[in-house]
C-alpha cells in the first residue's frame, strides 16, 4: 500500500509504501528534518499513527512542529529529549521509548509511522555513556528499522510499521567519525528507500535538498504508483539522465578549455531550474504533483545568468498549480481521482495537461524569454 509522501521527487521516481524503511541521509543543513516533517504532515488518514523522536531544544521543536501544523495532528506522539537539560541517559533511551510506543500503537491502529530524528544524536549519546552501553547505537538503529513491515492481522487485515531515520551526516565522507560509520554499516542494508541530500542543491537554494538523480537506479516502478505518475516518472527519469550527462560532458569540456555550444548551457540552466521544482517547503497533493512534474518536464526556463531564488521557484509552483485548477477546471477534476484512472486514461489525461501546460507558457517569469 502506497503511504503519502507530500514530497514531489519522492512521489516522482520512488514513492514509499506502508512498512518501508525509509532513510534521510546527508550532511547538516540539506533540509533531511524538514523533509522528515513533510512526511509526518502527509498522513492524513485516522488509521494512521504518528511517533516522531527527536533530540533538540524544547522551543525549538515546538516551534518547528508548529510552523509544519502538526501540533494540531491528533494522532502525533512526540518523544522528546532536550540535549540541555535532559540527562545523558534519557536521550540514549530516547529511540527505545519511541520504539516501545510505536509497537503500542500497533494494536490500535492499522498503520504506525515511527521517525527517528536524528540518529547521529543518539549515537553521540551511546558514545558518551561512562560505561559501555547496554546496546550499542549501531544495534539500536538495526533492530529499530528491522522491526519495520507489514503483517496480516488476527482479524485478516494487514497492518505495517513504517520507520524513517534521519541521519546527519555524509556517508560517502572518507573521514567519517568511527562511530557514525558504524551506525550507517548497520542501518543501510536494511533500508528500502534511501534519500540522499546533496549540499551542492543546498547551496543553490533547492531545499529539501533531495538529490533525485541518486534516484536514476530506483528500478521499475512499485505497482500501487498511479499510472499517470508512472508514465511521468518514465519521463523524468530520462530527463534527468540526459542532463546529468550534458553537466558531465560541459564539465569535461570547461577542464580541459574545450568549446561549448551557447545551446548546452542554457539547456543545462534550464534543467537546473526544473531539478528545482521537485523540492517544495510545504507538504503537495498528488494532482499538485502531477502538475509541477508536468511543468518541469515540458517548459524551458531560459537563462537570465543566474539560477532563481527559492522565493521565485516556489512562487512559480503555486502560479502553475493555480492556472491548472483555475483555467481548467475539467482537467483539474480529473487529477483528483488520478489513483484510480486506468492506463489509457491516465495518457489521455497527461497528454491533455501537457497541451494546457504549453498554452500558458509565456504566462510566467521564470518561463517567458527576454526579448
Amino acid at each position: 500500500t502506497r503511504s503519502m509522501s507530500g514530497l514531489t521527487a519522492v512521489e516522482a521516481l520512488l514513492p514509499f509504501g506502508e512498512g518501508h524503511r525509509i532513510g534521510f541521509v546527508g550532511p547538516p543543513t540539506t533540509g533531511k528534518s524538514t523533509a522528515a516533517q513533510m512526511l509526518v504532515a502527509a498522513q492524513s488518514s485516522k488509521d494512521t499513527a504518528v511517533v516522531y523522536a527527536a533530540q533538540r531544544p524544547r522551543a525549538a521543536l515546538e516551534a518547528q512542529l508548529g510552523r509544519g501544523g502538526l501540533l494540531d495532528n491528533p494522532n502525533l506522539t512526540v518523544v522528546h529529549a532536550d540535549p540541555n537539560t535532559d540527562c545523558l541517559g534519557a536521550r540514549y533511551l530516547l529511540p527505545f521509548c519511541a520504539l516501545h510506543v510505536a509497537d503500542q500503537l500497533r494494536a490500535r491502529h492499522r498503520h504506525v509511522l515511527l521517525v527517528l530524528d536524528d540518529l547521529v544524536a543518539f549515537g553521540q549519546a551511546a558514545a558518551e555513556l561512562g560505561a559501555p552501553a547496554p546496546v550499542t547505537a549501531a544495534q539500536a538503529v538495526a533492530a529499530a528499522l528491522d522491526a519495520a513491515g507489514a503483517v496480516e492481522s488476527a482479524e485478516g487485515g494487514a497492518q505495517a510499521l513504517t520507520v524513517a531515520a534521519v541521519m546527519d551526516f555524509d556517508h560517502e565522507d572518507v573521514e567519517l567519525a568511527p562511530h557514525l560509520r558504524d551506525l550507517w554499516r548497520s542501518a543501510e542494508p536494511s533500508l528500502d528507500v534511501c534519500l540522499a541530500f546533496d549540499l551542492r542543491l543546498a547551496a543553490d537554494g533547492v531545499l529539501p535538498a533531495i538529490d533525485a538523480e541518486r534516484l536514476l537506479a530506483a528500478g521499475p516502478p512499485p505497482a500501487y504508483q498511479a499510472p499517470l505518475l508512472r508514465r511521468l516518472r518514465a519521463e523524468l527519469l530520462r530527463f534527468l539522465a540526459t542532463s546529468r550527462d550534458r553537466r558531465e560532458r560541459l564539465d569535461m569540456c570547461g577542464q580541459l578549455g574545450l568549446h561549448t555550444e551557447p545551446q548546452d548551457a542554457e539547456d543545462a540552466a534550464s534543467a537546473r531550474v526544473a531539478r528545482a521544482l521537485l523540492a517544495h517547503a510545504a507538504g503537495r497533493t498528488l494532482p499538485e504533483v502531477a502538475v509541477v512534474m508536468a511543468a518541469a518536464l515540458v517548459f524551458h526556463f531560459p537563462l537570465y545568468g543566474r539560477q532563481p531564488s527559492r522565493v521565485a521557484v516556489a512562487q512559480f509552483q503555486e502560479a502553475v498549480v493555480a492556472t491548472v485548477r483555475d483555467h481548467h477546471p475539467r482537467l483539474w477534476e480529473a487529477l483528483q481521482y488520478l489513483e484510480t484512472t486506468s492506463d489509457e486514461e491516465a495518457r489521455a489525461t497527461l497528454a491533455a495537461l501537457g497541451q494546457a501546460l504549453l498554452a500558458h507558457r509565456f504566462d510566467f517569469r521564470l518561463t517567458r524569454p527576454e526579448i
